[in-house]
């Protein structure tokens, strides 16, 4: 497996890997395996990460009592295991997508007359998710770092009230500053990267036109993102 031609070649690639015969699902499982694992460390980063920030900066605080602090604290003790179960989940997307993705683009082959080749879209799937590597391993190394932000509000919060209002503000400051905004960007940079990778292989398995394989790798996620501003679109126009 010439791993270089997946991020260089697809094309190539992926001639090499559909050829008949290669139905082995061996290399698409330790793929899987290996972003799961490394998924669940960037969960660890970012929850320690974010949460010690924020403990740090509660406790830095001047104006708040210890009673206060104490407090508060302790409730972030108690949300800390619903938010990392929560991250946890979402990092299983390797295992989702390696799973349903195939199911819907054999379907799309079926009714673009070609033959249910599962067990090979299954595999051409497992090797496209490898160009999530470059951009995990650059996460992981950022998120080593401490989050950065302009101010903050948190350090200087007088009152309870004012704590959870500069929490929420801190919150959203850290989601969109460095490492958080980074390795979001790096994320959909990945997805389209995949995207794209997926395409050809899919191209490349059924043997159909370009406009043909767009549409059914691209068409249902198009499908999702125009639901999601049609429902944004309506809420906003009832209420």
């Amino acid at each position: 497996m010439k791993l270089a031609n997946l991020y260089v070649d697809p094309l190539e690639f992926f001639r090499d890997e559909m050829a008949p015969g290669k139905t082995s699902l061996r290399a698409p499982t330790s793929i899987v395996t290996a972003l799961l694992a490394v998924g669940m460390l960037d969960v660890y980063l970012t929850q320690h990460s974010v949460f010690g920030f924020l403990a740090q900066s509660i406790q830095v605080n001047t104006f708040l009592s210890g009673a206060d602090k104490e407090m508060m604290l302790s409730q972030f003790q108690g949300i800390k295991p619903i938010a990392i179960s929560a991250a946890s989940f979402a990092s299983c997307y390797p295992l989702f997508m390696w799973f349903a993705v195939p199911a819907f683009l054999a379907s799309a082959a079926i009714l673009l007359n070609r033959d249910y080749h599962f067990r090979e879209m299954l595999r051409c799937t497992g090797l496209a998710l490898l160009v999530f590597f470059p951009g995990q391993i650059l996460s992981t190394i950022m998120l080593c770092w401490s989050p950065h932000v302009a101010y903050n509000p948190v350090s200087s919060s007088r009152n309870l009230g004012e704590l959870a209002t500069d929490l929420g503000v801190l919150s959203r400051m850290i989601r969109g500053g460095f490492p958080s905004a980074t390795v979001r960007d790096l994320n959909v940079f990945g997805f389209i990267w995949f995207g794209v990778v997926l395409t050809i292989g899919f191209r490349q398995l059924y043997r159909v036109k370009w406009p043909a394989a767009i549409f059914s790798v691209w068409g249902i996620p198009a499908l999702f993102y125009a639901g999601g501003l049609l429902v944004s679109h309506l809420g906003a126009m009832t209420f």
